[in-house]
């Protein structure tokens, strides 16, 4: 039962860890001409909630479970291209 605990210690931590390593999208790096001012943050915001809605999981094998993020930035830039921005 110890080391059941410790492998969710372990997968906790690697979780908390990638979410604090993750970097926002900086204006700088997406252009969008007629632009109102906000609408990228408003635009931002919205696809990063959409990536991770599309992407993030658990995947579970025996006792231990990892959480997965791989695809985050693919999913991310076809959002913000949706919505008319391109990346510079």
């Amino acid at each position: 039962m110890r080391e059941v605990h410790r492998n969710m210690i372990l997968a906790l931590s690697l979780v908390l860890t990638s979410i604090s390593c993750a970097t926002l999208p900086d204006p700088e790096d997406w252009v969008k001409y007629g632009a109102a001012r906000g609408e990228f943050a408003r635009d931002r915001y919205d696809c990063m909630m959409e990536a991770d809605a599309l992407e993030s999981g658990w995947s579970c094998s025996g006792y231990m479970c990892l959480f997965h993020r791989s695809p985050y930035k693919k999913y991310f830039r076809a959002c913000m291209e949706a919505r008319g921005w391109s990346p510079r």
